[in-house]
């Protein structure tokens, strides 16, 4: 027979074993000029990094996932401040209601609710929202995060599809505990111009056919997220002003008037309620213009096909004033698509 002492000690073992940390890998990843960030993570999660052409300079796209217990990702890019200087809290609020705007109206939520993020080495935001119709096989929950480490700005992503599991608490813990290494030795706003000469802002389309471009004017680069055939950018100042690229297969055949019809349906089924609703534009790019007073914005959708991918260009001002108008249809007219270089 067993002594009572042995069997008192199995749950204590068991506790043991369960409190026991996981086990961290950590790596340095390089941005141009602005040394490397540093981040700390499970070791069960796969780790890639893609990167931009080395004479444009931009800032690498990191991709964590794990499927231990549940399918999840993360994705970050790391953006220098534009003045080469640590971004305010002040700075960083902004930016992460400016991405949440855009983030609102695909959500089930209608408000958004921001948790501040601290520590010795970063700081910032975050909010988590709910995909309100989430495809087959997509994640069903997006936690966004904008976080200040030194001179650079995380752009994060965080996709899982349940929110019990460990991992979404274990990536703001990571982003908790990123670092800067090294100092600048350029001004940041250098590393932000991803086309000097025009002043653009320049996507590859998936696969690489052609390249979408616009005026960039004073608008930062948030990130890229992309996943098989389809891609997300954002960009967007301190002025209010915020642009989302969306490109993906083409769900059915059609010109840009197609393409509007099939993403209205969705916006019709968001919780906010767009107001002063406009439909304009021909097959080649049409645009749905509408304003959401609960978020005092003006927004406007441009679509678009090119080589079988559908393009959805969402632009938004918050309190957006009458002489801001000139801007917005200036943006608008400089959406356009060009052939890739070397492709025919």
């Amino acid at each position: 027979m067993r002594s009572a002492t042995h069997l008192l000690a199995i749950p204590f073992l068991l506790l043991a074993i369960a409190a026991a940390p996981e086990e961290k890998a950590s790596r340095s990843f390089a941005v141009a000029d602005h040394g490397q960030i540093q981040l700390s993570y499970p070791k069960v999660w796969k780790v890639s990094v893609r990167q931009g052409p080395a004479s444009l300079k931009l800032p690498p796209t990191i991709t964590l996932e794990s499927a231990e217990g549940q399918k999840f990702m993360v994705q970050m890019t790391p953006i220098p401040s534009r003045n080469g200087k640590a971004e305010s809290m002040e700075g960083l609020r902004r930016m992460a209601e400016g991405r949440g705007q855009h983030d609102l109206q695909s959500s089930r939520e209608t408000k958004i609710d921001y948790q501040e993020l601290k520590s010795d080495s970063a700081r910032g935001y975050y909010y988590s929202l709910t995909d309100k119709n989430p495809d087959s096989g997509e994640f069903k929950y997006m936690t966004a995060a904008v976080v200040g480490v030194g001179d650079l700005v995380l752009n994060v992503t965080i996709l899982d599809n349940d929110p019990k599991r460990p991992q979404r608490q274990q990536a703001i813990e990571m982003l908790k505990v990123a670092k800067q290494i090294g100092a600048a030795t350029q001004p940041a706003a250098a590393a932000l111009v991803t086309n000097p000469p025009g002043k653009q802002l320049r996507v590859a389309a998936p696969g690489g056919k052609f390249e979408l471009l616009m005026d960039q004017r004073d608008l930062q680069m948030l990130g890229e997220q992309g996943q098989g055939n389809s891609k997300a950018i954002m960009a967007a100042n301190e002025d209010g002003w915020a642009v989302s690229i969306f490109l993906e297969p083409a769900a059915k055949p059609g010109d840009a008037r197609v393409v509007r019809a099939f993403y209205e349906e969705r916006l019709k089924r968001s919780p906010l309620k767009r107001d002063e609703l406009k439909l304009a534009g021909d097959a080649k790019k049409a645009t749905t213009e509408y304003v959401i007073k609960d978020l005092e914005q003006k927004n406007i959708n441009v679509y678009m096909v090119q080589e079988g991918t559908w393009v959805d260009v969402h632009i938004s001002k918050t309190e957006f004033a009458p002489e801001e108008r000139k801007m917005l249809d200036e943006l608008v007219a400089s959406i356009h698509v060009e052939r890739a270089p070397g492709k025919k």
